[in-house]
């Protein structure tokens, strides 16, 4: 049994009605109206961003800037370099007034509704995609058509929209985000899209049902709300998002579906609650696990990142670290053997369990221990050292 012993942070927050512990009442995913999907890019929308583009960019740099976006999605090389500083990426003043975006998302055609002052928006604005591409490369490693996959941390739903275009009609996608505002954004994608395998949940994952605050750090980036307890840098500049229901997986998701499965964990700080919360899940269905591993979160929820990888490991789960090749490599996904000692210098990593049915789909990727660049502390192809004194 996956068990934390680790206190849960704001177990009774103000004006939760149930008790920290107290299952809470069914609450079945949000109902989404299913009809025929609308892919074509809202026109006005379109109109309304060229517009503020002329007054911020003259007639080449709008040329320049369709050329930008046309090389990051082929992923050309040093795509991501380009992208950071001819597209502006960091420049806050030139995106402040800029309006809602429409494109289609670059892998399955699908209509994604973008706001370019977020940070990370900018970013799929030119990459056409989530820009976790390592993630997405272990999504179609994993995924077959009527697969199951389960996104914790589905922030506007560009992941979930990947995993259903992969699994198709006869999967099962089940999407979970609790941040009001980014949950209206990922309801919009799967209805709009006609993703009728796709099932979302404004609710949180944790290892005992209850209600919590969720909060966002800073400004700029509407991915990072959590339940944890926040760092003291963002003492003054963090908002509320409400108080919003936790559930543990096992309560939600069918652990009898003989589907293989892929769970990806992506929020912020209770990855290790997440696993916690299902247990029998694991145990029935022995799912492939990506998961984010926010060392700074992690370790002020009393949950670091070794607890996930001890939990895991003991029962007979393997850990790989993600390692996506480059352009001339056309961009090849390895997986390497992860040691404790390493899991702090990883941002995410993967597990797998060698009698799962993913086993076999991920071991073409997986390499002998020795041969990652981070863990012979040199960058790729140099002798020069990446490792911090």
């Amino acid at each position: 049994m996956l068990t934390t012993t680790a206190p849960h942070p704001q177990a009774q927050p103000p004006g939760t009605s149930h008790p920290a512990g107290t299952p809470l009442p069914p609450s079945p995913e949000a109902p989404l109206s299913r009809g025929r999907p609308d892919r074509r890019l809202d026109s006005s929308v379109t109109t309304a961003f060229r517009a503020w583009q002329k007054t911020k960019l003259k007639t080449s740099q709008r040329l320049g800037d369709s050329l930008l976006r046309w090389y990051a999605r082929h992923e050309l090389p040093r795509f991501g370099t380009y992208v950071t500083s001819r597209g502006r990426l960091e420049d806050v003043a030139f995106w402040s007034d800029a309006p809602i975006v429409e494109i289609h998302d670059r892998f399955h055609g699908h209509r994604v509704r973008l706001n370019p002052r977020d940070f990370y928006h900018r970013i799929w604005y030119y990459f056409g995609s989530y820009h976790e591409l390592e993630i997405l490369s272990v999504v179609k490693q994993a995924l077959r058509e009527g697969d199951c996959f389960v996104d914790g941390g589905a922030n506007i739903g560009l992941v979930t929209m990947f995993a259903a275009g992969i699994v198709g009609s006869r999967g099962l996608v089940q999407s979970f985000e609790p941040f009001p505002p980014i949950f209206e954004e990922l309801k919009f994608h799967v209805e709009t899209n006609g993703l009728d395998q796709v099932r979302i949940h404004r609710m949180g994952l944790s290892d005992a049902p209850s209600e919590m605050e969720i909060r966002l750090p800073g400004h700029g980036n509407l991915a990072a709300a959590t339940f944890s307890p926040l760092p003291d840098r963002y003492q003054g500049v963090a908002s509320s998002g409400g108080v919003v229901p936790i559930v543990r997986g096992d309560d939600v998701i069918d652990p009898d579906d003989p589907r293989p499965l892929l769970v990806k964990l992506d929020v912020e700080g209770f990855e290790v609650r997440a696993i916690a919360g299902m247990s029998r899940l694991i145990e029935k269905r022995t799912p492939a696990i990506v998961a984010e591993s926010n060392a700074e979160l992690l370790d002020i929820n009393a949950t670091p990142p070794e607890l996930m990888w001890d939990m895991l490991t003991e029962i007979g789960y393997r850990a790989y670290a993600m390692d996506r090749g480059g352009f001339r490599s056309r961009h090849r996904l390895w997986l390497h053997p992860l040691p404790r000692e390493w899991i702090r210098h990883e941002r995410d990593m993967v597990f797998l369990h060698p009698r799962s049915a993913m086993w076999k789909r991920f071991e073409p990727v997986i390499q002998p221990p020795g041969r990652y660049w981070k863990h012979l502390g040199v960058y790729p192809g140099t002798t020069r050292s990446w490792v911090r004194s």
